[in-house]
């Protein structure tokens, strides 16, 4: 790839991302964000929780919760808040009421905790079809796994690999490589896991070629493997994900027809970590040289 082209192509790439995306201000993909509820988030998970709530009325017009919801709330203001059972009112708005400060104000932990105790304990399917809906629909850290258990998509351990990348392509002339994987972790966020994935694999060829001048892969692994022998292990396995994202259909070729590239979400996030990853590990390990 020339200079030219590649300046424009990270102009292309800098209109996919915000701002602060952009400058590295908020670096980490939404999946990654482990520990953490956005605003949007906790309103689709309240949505999710106040038409629980209104599913279960006596009638259409009535101001009570009935059975199956009521004994529910119950053990959960009782079991799980510490409520006694005499001060629980079940007119629906008292209920919201009991419950909305849970979903606006509280930590993630007791939030989350709380929509995974009434998927298990209740499993009401109109229920769990919601906040699946929600938590796919904001790209969040967390997914619903089996119906009943809400479990991170991602690890802390992955996550602080993407951050350490971004931190490291701060330095020196790897601004390039640095615009590649902060788009694909802006790519990750909204979805597009074809266009991650080829921009974290964009990424590790720019630093390769940084560090050794050649454009091929195959060429720059063996050049870096002459100054520091690599694990034969190591590189068959970076050699096999490489081949895994050129031979896709749409990811490597993102110009042609065939546009829906069969990637998932986990992929993505396995090859946007592997490749940041790679990236701190090469830059860490091999010299920078200059090509004329």
């Amino acid at each position: 790839m020339s200079i030219g082209s590649m300046t424009e192509q990270m102009k292309l790439d800098r209109r996919l991302l915000t701002f602060e995306q952009a400058e590295g201000l908020v670096p980490l993909p939404s999946q990654l964000k482990v520990g953490e509820v956005t605003k949007t988030l906790r309103a689709r998970l309240w949505s999710a929780f106040f038409n629980l709530i209104h599913r279960h009325k006596y009638t259409e017009y009535s101001n009570e919760i009935r059975s199956p919801l009521a004994p529910f709330v119950t053990r959960y203001l009782v079991e799980v808040r510490g409520v006694m059972a005499d001060e629980i009112d079940y007119r629906t708005w008292w209920v919201e009421r009991a419950f909305k400060p849970i979903f606006q104000d509280e930590g993630y932990g007791k939030l989350l905790g709380t929509v995974e105790w009434f998927l298990r304990e209740m499993r009401e399917q109109h229920f769990l079809k919601e906040v699946e809906r929600a938590l796919t629909a904001e790209r969040a850290a967390y997914r619903v796994l089996d119906g009943h258990s809400i479990v991170p998509v991602a690890s802390k351990e992955e996550a602080q690999a993407y951050a350490d990348a971004i931190e490291n392509l701060r330095v020196g002339n790897r601004e390039p490589a640095r615009a590649h994987l902060v788009a694909a972790g802006s790519h990750l966020t909204k979805g597009d896991y074809a266009g991650s994935v080829r921009e974290s694999i964009h990424a590790v060829e720019s630093v390769v070629r940084l560090l050794t001048g050649k454009a091929k892969f195959s060429d720059a692994l063996r050049e870096l493997e002459k100054r520091n022998p690599m694990h034969g292990s190591f590189r068959s396995a970076l050699e096999k994900l490489y081949g895994y994202a050129s031979d896709e259909p749409g990811i490597r070729h993102p110009l042609l027809e065939e546009k829906d590239a069969r990637v998932t979400e986990r992929d993505a996030l396995f090859v946007l970590a592997v490749c940041s990853a790679f990236i701190t590990f090469a830059l860490a390990g091999y010299s920078e040289t200059h090509h004329g």
